[in-house]
C-alpha cells in the first residue's frame, strides 16, 4: 500500500519529504499525491540520475495545474531531445556576458531610482519594489515596451502567477487568470512589432524571429510563453532578494564582514542563501525506460519527483544544513548535480534553470547595494517563512522604513 502523502505534504510543506528521507535514511520513497504515484528522490547520486535524458522524459511530467499557472503550455520545459535543445539555445543565446552585464546596467539604474522615492517615503514593502524593479530591467532587457500602467497591471499578475503555482481552488483560478491575460498582453506587444515591420537586434526581436528545427515560426501564443519564460523568471529572483535582507537581519554579524570583504564573502553569502532558504520544492519527470535504482523498480511512464529542498539540507552533502552558514562555500565542492534550488544538470543540455547566472548577478548586486548603498530599519514584527507556502516569502515581503543613503555610494 503507497501512503498518500498529499495533506501531509500541505500542511508540512518543505520539511515534509525530508523528514521522511532523514527518518527512513533512504533517498528515495514511494508516494501518492493527489491520488497518483510518484517516486520521490533526493541527493547527488538521484539527481545525477534525474536528469539522464536516456532514463527521464519532461513531456507530460508536469501537471497541467502548474503549466496554466506558472510555466505556460508548449514552452521549452516541456520538450525533449532535438527539440528541447533547439529552444535552449534560444534562452542560452542570451546569457552572454555582454547580456548579463546590460542586464546588470538596467537593474543599478532601476535601483538607484527606487532609492530616490523610498527616502520620500514612511515605509516601502521591499518586496513588491523589488518585483517592480525587477520588471523593468528585465523588460528593458528583452526588449519590451511597457508604460507606467504595464508595471501597474503586469507585475502583480506576474507575481500572482508564481504565487499561485502549488495553490488550489480561488488562489488557483486567479493565478491561470493572471497568465491569460499577461500572455495577452506579450501578444499584443508581439502584434504591434509585426505591424511596424521593426527589425532590431533585441532579444525579443529574436524571439519573434525563431525558428524551429523544421524551419517553422513559433505561434504568437508561443512567443509569449517562451518570453515570459525569460520575463517571470527574473521577477521571481525578488524572493531571493527578499531573503538576502531577511539573512542579513538573522545573521546579523554576516553585514561587517560583507562590508569589509565583500569580494569574500558575497558570492559565499548568496549561494547560501539559495541553498538555505525555501524556493520552488519539487521538479518532475517521467519514466522513459524499466531500470532499477537503490532497489527500487522504475518503470516506464511513472511520474518522478526530484526534491530539491531535500537535496539542498541533505546532511551527507552539506554539513549541519540547518545552520546557516557561508563559509562553507570557501571550499565546497559544487557539481551539476548537489546544489540544486533551481535545478540541476547542465545548462545547456538538461533543464537546468537558463537564468540561473541572472539570479546569481542579480542577487550579488542586490547584496551589495543592501551594504553599501542605503541604510534602513527593518519594519516587519516577524521575518518568520511559512514552510507551507509555495514558494515562500517572510512576512508578506519585508517593511522597511528610513532609508537613507550612504556616502560610500553617492
Amino acid at each position: 500500500m503507497v501512503e498518500e502523502s498529499s495533506i501531509g505534504f500541505w500542511f508540512k510543506g518543505y520539511d515534509y519529504f525530508l523528514d521522511q528521507f532523514n527518518a527512513t535514511k533512504n533517498n528515495v520513497l514511494k508516494r501518492r499525491l493527489l491520488f497518483k504515484k510518484y517516486y520521490i528522490l533526493r541527493g547527488e547520486e538521484a539527481t545525477a540520475l534525474f536528469y539522464d535524458p536516456e532514463k527521464f522524459s519532461r513531456h507530460k511530467a508536469t501537471p497541467k495545474r502548474f503549466k496554466k499557472t506558472l510555466f505556460g503550455l508548449n514552452g521549452v520545459q516541456g520538450l525533449d531531445g532535438e527539440q528541447h535543445k533547439a529552444r535552449k539555445q534560444l534562452f542560452m543565446h542570451c546569457m552572454n556576458v555582454d547580456s548579463l552585464n546590460q542586464l546588470n546596467t538596467y537593474f543599478d539604474e532601476a535601483w538607484f531610482e527606487a532609492v530616490e522615492d523610498w527616502k520620500e517615503k514612511n515605509s516601502i514593502n521591499y518586496f513588491d519594489e523589488m518585483e517592480r524593479i525587477l520588471f523593468k530591467c528585465a523588460c528593458k532587457w528583452i526588449g519590451l515596451p511597457f508604460t507606467k500602467k504595464d508595471i501597474v497591471n503586469q507585475v502583480p499578475r506576474i507575481s500572482r502567477m508564481i504565487s499561485s503555482a502549488g495553490k488550489i481552488g480561488i488562489q488557483h483560478w486567479r493565478g491561470r487568470s493572471a497568465r491569460k491575460a499577461t500572455e495577452n498582453w506579450v501578444k499584443s506587444l508581439i502584434k504591434n512589432y509585426r505591424n511596424e515591420k521593426k527589425n532590431s537586434e533585441t532579444i525579443f526581436d529574436r524571439f519573434i524571429g525563431y525558428k524551429n528545427p523544421k524551419g517553422k515560426h513559433l505561434p504568437d501564443q508561443t512567443v509569449a510563453v517562451e518570453i515570459l519564460n525569460l520575463l517571470r523568471p527574473i521577477v521571481a529572483v525578488a524572493r531571493y532578494m527578499a531573503f538576502n535582507l531577511k539573512a542579513l537581519e538573522d545573521y546579523p554579524s554576516y553585514k561587517e564582514k560583507l562590508r569589509e570583504n565583500y569580494e569574500e564573502y558575497g558570492e559565499n553569502f548568496i549561494q547560501e542563501v539559495r541553498r538555505f532558504y525555501p524556493f520552488f520544492p519539487v521538479i518532475s519527470g517521467r519514466i522513459r525506460e524499466n531500470f532499477e535504482f537503490k532497489g527500487h523498480k522504475f518503470t516506464k511512464g511513472q511520474r518522478v519527483l526530484l526534491d530539491l529542498y531535500a537535496t539542498n539540507h541533505y546532511a551527507k552533502l552539506w554539513k549541519a544544513p540547518e545552520r546557516f552558514y557561508p563559509e562553507r562555500f570557501m571550499n565546497a565542492q559544487i557539481s551539476p548535480f548537489n546544489l540544486i534550488p533551481q535545478g540541476g544538470g547542465d545548462h545547456y543540455k538538461n533543464h537546468r534553470c537558463a537564468g540561473e547566472w541572472i539570479t546569481l548577478n542579480l542577487m550579488k548586486r542586490n547584496l551589495y547595494f543592501l551594504i553599501h548603498d542605503i541604510n534602513y530599519t527593518v519594519k516587519s514584527k516577524s521575518l518568520r517563512i511559512k514552510k507551507n507556502q509555495f514558494p515562500p516569502l517572510p512576512a508578506n515581503g519585508i517593511k522597511i522604513s528610513k532609508v537613507t543613503k550612504l556616502n560610500s555610494m553617492e
